[in-house]
């Protein structure tokens, strides 16, 4: 087609007028080109013009305009005022047109970069309804394709963009169904580092949805944040998987046990010591030792052994009126077994966190220290407190302790902890 005439974009520059192209080619060819350019070029002289009112024009110069505007975007730097003027255009635009544009840029390939290159594009433009389309275009890969690493990142990439605005549990499990095995591991991938509740539950369905690839939901959820595992119910599916045929299973499962501390299936952990896969017996002695925060080595009946060891301390060592003693001397000692017993403290929490408001500032840090080191998200109330402490030393263990218990970066500001911890 031939370019559009100077004057007409000339129009377009001084007047804010778009005149419509019409084209039925899916590349843009240059009169749009140009159009776009122009409206661009009009917005940079009068900078006062509405962001929203130039993708508006964008959008004005026809359906057939589309390639152009979407290449526009493609050439633009993410983030630059441009890139949002023209992002906006091609939401302007909708998601039927942008399907209705990948899908025939990439009519007839097995995989080839336009493929690669749609992918991309919904991962930078798509909205959530778009995840349909990423998944028919990831369908429609040629198999032997799939395991390439450049296809995995991109499809990576577009399940990571389409994501950011969040999608409901449901919607998702029911839209990945189809999804082609070989792309699961990245799909889990950007599921488990966003950490949200949808999210992890969207593994834990996807988990039922599709059990062989029980090895890549469960390793993702161990990834995740141990704060973010707080908020799914994870025990079932863990005590479900330790017990699975599949030794990849087990042994992710127990990761996961150690990630979420979930003590409660410490028999099971046990008995993997005894699984006749070497690596399975591996995984369950470094969950147990995560756990337990100390070793008794390779054997079950040892594990058996201490376990029963640290019950009879808990009853004799007199630990929850030592951790009252008037002397601070006597409290620290105490607050060090309890830590050493960690497996088995979880009476003791209360006890502990009392001891954050000590007159001692340095019973007051060892306590916080303290509940750090035990694991368990409970206790992350009084340390919140602890933020406002009167002494550095103190404040400085409470964000540590904050920070190790929860995985969560954030600064040393009470609000922005208990909004955090108010999403659990």
């Amino acid at each position: 087609m031939a370019s559009a005439p100077r004057w007409a974009l000339l129009l377009v520059a001084l007047l804010g007028f778009t005149p419509t192209v019409h084209a039925d080619e899916p590349e843009p060819d240059d009169a749009h080109r140009e159009a776009v350019a122009a409206v661009l070029a009009a917005w940079e002289a009068k900078p006062q013009t509405l962001p929203r009112d130039v993708s508006q024009r964008l959008r004005s110069l026809g359906t057939s305009a589309f390639p152009a505007v979407l290449a526009a975007a493609e050439a633009s730097k993410p983030g630059s005022p441009a890139a949002d003027v023209l992002e906006g255009a091609v939401d302007l635009f909708g998601t039927p047109r942008l399907r209705s544009h990948l899908l025939q840029s990439i009519a007839g390939e097995a995989l080839g970069p336009e493929r690669l290159r749609a992918l991309r594009i919904l991962g930078r433009f798509g909205k959530p309804d778009a995840l349909p389309v990423a998944v028919s275009i990831a369908q429609a890969i040629d198999p032997t394709w799939l395991p390439v690493p450049r296809v995995g990142r991109a499809w990576e990439e577009a399940f990571r963009g389409l994501l950011a605005d969040g999608i409901g549990r449901h919607t998702l499990v029911r839209t990945l169904h189809g999804l082609p095995s070989p792309l699961y591991r990245p799909t889990a991938t950007v599921l488990a580092e966003r950490g949200d509740a949808e999210a992890l539950e969207g593994l834990l369905a996807l988990l039922g949805a599709a059990p062989r690839q029980a090895p890549v939901f469960l390793s993702a959820m161990a990834r995740a944040r141990p704060l973010a595992l707080a908020r799914v119910a994870v025990e079932p599916a863990v005590r479900e998987w330790l017990a699975a045929k599949d030794p990849a299973a087990r042994r992710a499962a127990a990761s996961l046990a150690a990630r979420a501390r979930i003590e409660g299936v410490f028999p099971r952990l046990v008995a993997l010591l005894d699984d006749e896969e070497p690596q399975v017996r591996r995984s369950g002695r470094q969950a147990l030792e995560a756990l337990a925060g100390t070793t008794a080595g390779g054997r079950a009946e040892a594990w058996r052994t201490w376990h029963k060891a640290e019950l009879h301390w808990l009853e004799a060592s007199g630990i929850a009126e030592r951790l009252e003693a008037a002397d601070p001397g006597l409290i620290a000692r105490a607050l060090g077994e309890v830590v050493r017993h960690r497996m088995v403290a979880a009476g003791l929490i209360d006890a502990v966190a009392d001891l954050t408001q000590h007159r001692q500032p340095a019973v007051r840090s060892l306590a916080c220290a303290a509940l750090g080191r035990l694991g368990r998200l409970e206790a992350t109330a009084p340390l919140v407190e602890a933020l406002a402490d009167k002494d550095a030393a103190v404040q400085a263990a409470a964000l540590r302790a904050l920070v190790q218990l929860t995985g969560e970066a954030l600064p040393a500001e009470r609000r922005a902890w208990r909004r955090a911890l108010a999403q659990r």
